[in-house]
């Protein structure tokens, strides 16, 4: 039985739809599944300061800025952004960091982030290329991580696995720890909401256990910290020791976190498409709601 928060403690806001990448298990709902980069326009979206106002007045205590990517559109949302900084609320980053410029580095620091999650999909570039979308991408990503590294920034890699890339995590592990990331996660992908046949990418229960089982190796080999980023039943864990390191995760959607779209549109995770309310008639409302959750 859960108590119903005044409000949220922490909110993913999509800064906007757009992506640089298209990667074959994007769960943002707006994707029309057959290829093409181009997303929905929304017209009239709420600005950024009418945003970071809601988030002010509610105390949320902590903002993850997502997307799409949201590097593209830090520059223009730096006013919210300050306003977040300025109420203390602790602000941290999705990115897939290909785009990374010594000007972002500046707004970032500005901004007090500190931290930062990105992915990526496999050690070997074709792989992750063919995941990704986008040729380059493997690249572009890695020069990301170094250069986040360099500027003073903790840098986690999350890595989407599909059969594809099941077999790469140890290596993939390894090969980011050589980058100076301080963390790595492997995060089962589920079919995304436009995709009419996921099958050659899903994983079974088999395949599983063997991302948890290669996962803790990663911690064993590397020493790097480990993670999964979604939550999974106990019955998934192939054992007790798999379950203690990796499953202690809890579904937070609408309990004690929410997503914010580009839209202004307030949903109870990235990975829903109901939305329960527009930020411009006030978080609380969209927040209140939620309940069902």
């Amino acid at each position: 039985m859960f108590r119903r928060l005044s409000a949220p403690i922490s909110v993913q806001w999509e800064l906007t739809p757009a992506c640089n990448l298209n990667c074959v298990h994007c769960y943002n709902y707006w994707r029309d599944g057959s290829g093409n980069k181009n997303i929905r326009v929304v017209r009239d979206n709420p600005s950024p300061e009418i945003i970071a106002n809601e988030i002010v007045k509610n105390n949320v205590f902590q903002v993850t800025l997502t997307g799409g990517e949201p590097l593209t559109v830090l520059k223009r949302s730096m006013g919210g952004l300050i306003q977040l900084r300025d109420a203390s609320v602790d602000i941290g980053l999705n990115s897939n960091l290909t785009i990374l410029n010594d000007e972002h580095l500046s707004m970032l620091k500005d901004l007090g982030v500190k931290s930062v999650l990105t992915s990526l999909m496999a050690f070997d570039a074709r792989i992750h290329d063919a995941l990704s979308g986008t040729p380059g991408s493997f690249d572009a990503t890695c020069a990301g991580i170094r250069r986040a590294v360099d500027g003073g920034l903790m840098v986690a890699v999350n890595m989407v696995v599909t059969k594809k890339n099941l077999s790469l995590i140890l290596e993939t592990g390894q090969f980011v720890k050589e980058l100076g990331v301080v963390g790595f996660c492997a995060t089962k992908a589920s079919k995304p909401s436009p995709c009419p046949d996921f099958t050659g990418y899903h994983l079974n229960t088999d395949d599983l256990h063997k991302m948890f089982m290669d996962l803790l190796t990663v911690r064993n080999v590397t020493g790097l910290n480990i993670d999964s980023l979604e939550h999974y039943p106990a019955c998934a864990f192939p054992d007790s020791e798999t379950r203690s390191v990796i499953g202690e995760r809890n579904c937070s959607a609408g309990k004690t976190g929410c997503t914010i779209g580009f839209d202004g549109l307030v949903r109870p995770c990235s990975h829903a498409q109901k939305t329960y309310g527009s930020i411009t008639d006030g978080l609380l409302l969209s927040w209140l709601a939620l309940e069902e959750w």
